[in-house]
Formats: structure tokens, C-alpha cells, sequence
């Protein structure tokens, strides 16, 4: 079985190499267990995070409390132990996990172009094949809401694994955490292309033949 923290932990430690994508302490990584989610913890950098700084969380918005083989009578000092918070958009993850049952992980980054695309509310157009084998089409920028509750307002089909947030950034999906990293990176690599061919034409219609593309790749690339 999978030790989810550790998924969690890797995927922490990829974004920490991501240069062009992930800034200082910004962005983080979630990905569900069951009833639970685990989260990067807030403001702590990348390359520092350890396998007990992953911050637990349910569904309903409680901490996770591990107490390990701590003895019964010793359990109420060890949760008035000081321990690290989760993600400040911890919240918005559990509301997207609770509206979308099909998401197993979330990424969510600043990457600069991607950024830039979102600031102007702007979609991604799909122009090229490479666009077309990760997302499959279009990725949308969704109007933002509030610094509060915008991950409530969060709404994409079961087949979109990125969209972006009105002037605020990239949010990607994957059934690992390690996944949705990934496609952080792949959201930033076709949002720079984006920008350089819409510099180029302006008029270039979008590649018709993404659907077909985005199929072949998730079903008979690789091994």
C-alpha cells in the first residue's frame, strides 16, 4: 500500500528543484487519503520539509492529530505540542477535494507565464501537439472570488487537469501528487510557448486535432 506522506514528501522535494516554476515558499502540494488530505506546511521552504512536517487535515477541516504509540494519558500533552500549520489554502484544497470526488492530488504555483495569462484573464489555447498530449484543449482561467473561499468556487470536468485562477495562479490535478507537480511544470513549459506564438500570429487558429492527441497520450504512450 501506499504511504501517502511519503508520495506527499517526494512531490515537496521535486517542487524545491523546480526553478522557473516555484518561488521562495510559494505554491503548494496536496493529495488525498481517503477522508484526509496532506498538505505541504505553510511557509516552510521546499528543501526543508520532512516526512513529519507533512501536515494532515480532514475533510471537515480538523488537524490530524498523530499521537503514534504515545500512551492514552499522554495524548492531550503531545496535542498541545507546537506543531507546524498546514498551507494557508488548505481550505480551498479540502473544498475542491469535496466538490470534485475524481481529484487525488492538487498542485497549485506561481509559475510566471502561466501567471501572466491568468493576471490578464486569459485562457491557455491549445496550438500545439505537446499542449494538446497533456490537457487535451483549452486550459481556462476561472474568475477568482475572494481571498477566503475561491477554492469553493473552483469547477472543472473530470478531463481538465489544469486551470487557472484570475490573477492569482496555476492549479493542477492528478490522481498522485507527484503527477500534478508534473503537470505544474508542463502548464508553465506551454504557457511560455503560448506567449512566444501569439507573438508571432496572433491569428492562428487553435490545433484542431487536440482530443485525439490528448487520447493516444493517455492511453498508448509510454510503457
Amino acid at each position: 500500500m501506499m504511504n501517502i506522506k511519503i508520495e506527499v514528501l517526494n512531490a515537496i522535494h521535486k517542487m524545491a528543484k523546480m526553478q522557473g516554476v516555484v518561488q521562495d515558499t510559494h505554491g503548494n502540494v496536496s493529495m488525498r487519503d481517503g477522508n484526509n488530505v496532506w498538505i505541504k506546511p505553510s511557509g516552510v521552504p521546499y528543501e526543508q520539509v520532512g516526512i513529519n512536517d507533512i501536515c494532515g487535515v480532514t475533510l471537515d477541516g480538523a488537524h490530524i492529530i498523530e499521537v503514534g504509540n504515545v500512551k492514552p494519558k499522554d495524548i492531550e500533552a503531545e496535542m498541545k505540542k507546537k506543531r507546524l500549520k498546514p498551507s494557508v489554502d488548505a481550505s480551498h484544497h479540502i473544498d475542491i477535494y469535496d466538490n470534485h470526488e475524481w481529484v487525488g492530488a492538487i498542485c497549485h504555483t506561481h509559475s510566471p507565464y502561466a501567471v501572466a495569462f491568468a493576471a490578464c484573464g486569459m485562457d491557455v489555447d491549445c496550438y500545439i501537439t505537446e499542449h494538446a498530449d497533456y490537457f487535451g484543449g483549452t486550459i481556462r482561467c476561472l474568475p477568482y472570488a475572494d481571498l477566503n473561499n475561491w477554492g469553493d468556487k473552483v469547477s472543472f470536468g473530470s478531463g481538465e487537469r489544469a486551470v487557472l485562477l484570475e490573477r492569482h495562479g496555476v492549479l493542477t490535478f492528478g490522481d498522485l501528487a507527484t503527477e500534478a507537480v508534473n503537470l505544474a511544470v508542463a502548464v508553465e513549459n506551454v504557457a511560455k510557448k503560448n506567449y512566444i506564438i501569439r507573438s508571432l500570429n496572433k491569428n492562428l487558429p487553435e490545433f484542431h486535432d487536440a482530443d485525439k492527441w490528448h487520447r493516444r497520450y493517455m492511453n498508448d504512450y509510454g510503457q
